[in-house]
């Protein structure tokens, strides 16, 4: 059987097919379904809502039409009785007329009497000075609800206000009009929770800018809507009473809960017919491919075929394994040469060829990467250049000055460390980096190098002559060390310093510099004036070869 019949029999399994037919049905086309639905109902829930603000007006109103249209109330105004204060007012209990204030005013807008609710109000209408003064102004909104038919909702400082209005007049509604009485009834969290109380809505309210006006509903979550209403505020057109309605979502949820209980099945179902298409496909396809794909792996680590084995098989994946076999035999030949190659081509290029030293390249990768990521507590860079080198290659050739570079190159290898680094830095200059040296340690290893050059004889065994070298060196804590290969090199440039200074001292001597206290972060000298500087503020402290008595003399 062709690997290409396996393939097209793991094509038959449609499990994933069938579950994401049944995923984009209920998406596309029952959920929107029920969102259309659940939209529709809070829309219906936000005009229950304003339907019941309306009947609190209505019963509102209703009270202040029945005590507004009364011969006792009408004569009250004119005579101030006090029996009908007595009889009607005192003990007045607005909690069951659903109201929290009743006023009267004569037809001056005088206030002639309240009632309250309770010290609550007392204390809402004092902080708000809604009603501070003994008469309504024409400005009052208590009276732009008698020129708009009785009802509305109030922006007071007290907050928003369900407001009733009626004009005093006889039992009959004949005469003349002696004034108006009021009822109303604060939207506050006591009337919130009787509302809600009887409608069995959720709503909640708040003072929000004037927008469209329209309601909105809005699905937060797969488990909860937000509705919002709004209702005009006669005296601030700029503001608006938004009612807040958060309802879960059953039904969706329902709907979404019975989609996985489908997908679960189908899962379940398809997952029997998996297991025994992937026994059949194991044995026949994916056993071979993942022995294949192992040695590949194997193969790429190590580059080597002695794990390798073809694939004993008749179809494409036993033509594929001998193919990729013959493949990778090639390959690691060639792999094999290009690693040979690479390495030489890595070695020559940090390595002099003359001394076998590292050189200028290596030192600045060394700077980037090995010098800042060592431990350490201290550095020694040194610089080495060896005195009228030139006169050597006019004298005796630049044969003999090579063999002289080989020759030093050899005597700083004897005389340094194992973990040291030495770079022939160009010329006849040569560069010791060494760790875990201080000053101290760092004139001994200067002067013994110093001294092993002088007695050391150079050039051909039947024409030897001696040499002298300077040095300068520049001895840096660990903690200075945290810088980046542009540091680095200033700080070589302070070794080089001592070394110019070494060579304009009589040469065959050795100068060192130290910073005193914490070295700087960047700003290293760069001349010899910076060095004099420095010396002389004792910031630096310098140490040499020369005689007791004889100062050194910066170039």
């Amino acid at each position: 059987m062709q690997i290409r019949s396996k393939l097209i029999l793991g094509l038959l399994l449609l499990l994933s097919g069938i579950t994401l037919a049944i995923w984009l049905t209920v998406q596309l086309f029952i959920l929107p379904q029920i969102e259309a639905t659940e939209m529709k109902y809070r829309y219906m829930d936000l005009e229950r809502v304003k339907q019941a603000i309306q009947r609190d007006l209505n019963r509102l109103q209703s009270f202040s039409l029945d005590w507004g249209i009364w011969d006792d109330t009408y004569h009250y105004v004119q005579t101030l009785n006090p029996e009908y204060t007595v009889s009607n007012l005192t003990g007045l209990k607005l909690d069951i007329i659903g109201a929290d204030l009743f006023l009267i005013s004569d037809g001056d807008g005088q206030i002639l009497n309240t009632v309250l609710a309770g010290p609550a109000t007392s204390e809402l209408l004092a902080s708000s000075k809604l009603l501070n003064q003994p008469r309504l102004s024409a400005e009052h909104p208590f009276n732009m609800v008698v020129n708009q038919g009785g009802t509305a909702i109030l922006d007071t400082p007290a907050g928003p206000l369900l407001l009733a209005a009626s004009p005093i007049l006889p039992s009959n509604g004949e005469g003349r009009l002696r004034g108006t009485l009021f009822f109303g009834k604060f939207i506050d969290t006591g009337y919130r929770q009787q509302l809600v109380d009887r409608i069995r809505l959720p709503v909640e309210f708040k003072l929000a800018a004037a927008g469209d006006g329209g309601s909105k509903v809005l699905f937060l979550s797969d488990t909860e809507s937000l509705a919002h209403g709004f209702i005009p505020l006669l005296n601030n057109p700029e503001r608006e009473l938004c009612l807040i309605i958060h309802r879960d979502r059953p039904f969706y949820q329902q709907v979404l809960r019975l989609m996985n209980y489908a997908i679960a099945i189908i899962l379940g179902i398809g997952s029997l017919v998996a297991l025994v298409a992937y026994g059949f496909l194991q044995l026949s396809l994916i056993k071979p491919i993942l022995q294949l794909k192992h040695q590949a792996e194997v193969f790429g680590n190590d580059n080597r075929l002695y794990h390798f084995k073809p694939v004993r098989r008749h179809d494409e994946l036993g033509q594929l394994s001998r193919s990729f076999y013959k493949m990778a035999r090639k390959l690691e030949v060639s792999l094999g040469l290009l690693k040979t190659e690479r390495q030489q081509f890595m070695d020559a290029s940090l390595t002099d060829s003359l001394t076998s030293l590292k050189n200028r390249r290596y030192m600045e990768q060394y700077l980037e990467t090995g010098m800042q990521s060592a431990e350490t507590h201290s550095w020694l860079l040194m610089a080495l250049d060896l005195d009228h080198f030139k006169r050597i290659n006019d004298v005796h050739g630049h044969d003999v000055g090579d063999l002289v570079l080989q020759q030093i190159a050899g005597l700083l290898q004897e005389l340094s460390r194992r973990e040291d680094v030495l770079v022939r830095y160009g010329g006849e200059e040569f560069v010791i980096i060494c760790k875990n040296i201080d000053e101290q340690i760092g004139c001994t290893i200067a002067e013994r190098i110093r001294q092993q050059v002088a007695r050391f004889h150079f050039g051909l065994e039947h024409a030897p002559f001696s040499m002298t070298c300077s040095i300068g060196f520049f001895t840096l804590p660990w903690a200075a060390t945290r810088q980046s290969a542009h540091e680095w090199l200033a700080m070589f440039k302070v070794a080089d310093l001592a070394l110019y200074a070494a060579k304009h001292c009589g040469r065959n001597t050795w100068i060192g510099l130290k910073f005193i206290g914490e070295p700087p972060s960047s700003d290293y000298p760069q001349d010899a004036r910076q060095v004099t500087q420095g010396l002389a503020e004792n910031r630096l402290s310098s140490f040499s070869s020369l005689a007791d008595g004889v100062s050194i003399r910066w170039p």
